[in-house]
């Protein structure tokens, strides 16, 4: 139940955090001549995963095969 009772909570608060920022964005579109730009208003989103390089990406294909049980062959 305390559980239950905690989760609950977490997203009421969640709910509450959307709604005041819905309020903000609403409120900056009614009294701008124009509204923000969607990156403006949600910054998270437009952030690009960053570029890997060819050593990272190995390394990623060596963990994955390695997990699945592979073999590694010379």
């Amino acid at each position: 139940m305390r559980a239950q009772g905690e989760r609950i909570r977490a997203e009421q608060k969640a709910v509450r955090g959307n709604l005041y920022s819905l309020s903000v964005l609403i409120r900056a579109m009614v009294w701008a001549c124009h509204p923000p730009s969607y990156e403006t208003a949600f910054p998270d989103d437009a952030e690009k995963p960053k570029d890997m390089t060819d050593d990272e990406i190995y390394a990623t294909i060596r963990a994955l095969n390695a997990a699945m049980g592979g073999k590694e062959v010379d």
